[in-house]
């Protein structure tokens, strides 16, 4: 193998004998090298073949972190993967390896980022956040550094932003918070999480987010009796979905239609009924 570019003490460009431009990593296989001479094989750790696209965005991102957190990612996105059942857009290994190395850094500082959202993603989204809970075992097992419980949250959020764009997911999950806020506040509690009907309400919550957020409409016929008829008996259920009903007028200029208030008052009573019994 023979050095094209250096890209740090650790890391350099190298021409194989097909040819081929590979990225090699050892302790040391760049150091007080030059370009052309031939790579003292015993130093050599790794071997990492970059497709031709993504070249320049890997040499550069070597240049910042430690190539082994590429390794790092390159595992936890097979696993993803595997898990998932689809195939991860390339760029995913970009941001993934950034967040690993900042993630990786905090930590020894010891600088705590709390993830907001951790509750609401490990609800909503359980493929994904079992994903990163795997993935932080993977970082644990491959730097000796254990992240912290809320990073799992921002590790499933890169996944998640794969299939769906960041500012959409965040937007869901805060919405969905705001109306968990609005139920805890209007039954003067908090909502228990270990149960398959608070499962299924924030599964709901998470389609009617998104529904809200891209302004679409569900099929509608004349709900409003089966509505009147449903809350006739339940002042504090029908006073909290008008809170909800509020919240997204004054916040999103939309106006819940009575299927929509419906089925979230299907599942509010189903959940609180649950915690009452």
């Amino acid at each position: 193998m023979i050095i094209a570019k250096i890209l740090n003490n650790n890391a350099v460009i190298a021409t194989n004998r097909e040819g081929e431009e590979i990225v090699v990593s050892g302790a040391g296989v760049g150091y007080n090298q030059k370009a052309g001479t031939r790579l003292d094989q015993r130093l050599i750790n790794k071997v990492y073949y970059i497709k031709e696209e993504h070249k320049d965005q890997i040499y550069d991102l070597i240049k910042k972190v430690s190539i082994e957190y590429i390794h790092i990612a390159e595992k936890i996105i097979v696993l993803a993967e595997k898990e998932l059942g689809q195939k991860l857009s390339a760029s995913i290994i970009f941001s993934l390896v950034d967040h690993i190395a900042n993630a990786t850094l905090r930590q020894q500082q010891f600088v705590h980022l709390p993830n907001l959202f951790l509750d609401e993603i490990a609800l909503l989204y359980p493929q994904e956040y079992a994903v990163a809970e795997q993935a932080l075992a993977i970082i644990a097992r491959e730097t000796g550094i254990q992240l912290a419980a809320d990073e799992t949250g921002y590790i499933a959020l890169h996944l998640i932003n794969n299939y769906q764009r960041t500012d959409i997911s965040v937007s869901i999950l805060a919405l969905v918070k705001e109306i968990i806020a609005i139920v805890e506040t209007s039954y003067h509690c908090v909502l228990p999480k270990d149960s398959f009907d608070h499962s299924r309400f924030m599964m709901h919550l998470k389609f009617f987010a998104y529904r809200i957020i891209h302004k679409e409409e569900i099929n509608e016929c004349d709900f409003r009796i089966i509505y009147e008829y449903f809350t006739e008996t339940d002042a504090q259920l029908k006073k909290c979905v008008t809170r909800i009903s509020q919240y997204i007028n004054d916040n999103y200029q939309r106006s819940i239609k009575m299927s929509e208030k419906l089925y979230l008052s299907i599942h509010i009573k189903n959940v609180m009924s649950r915690r009452i019994n």
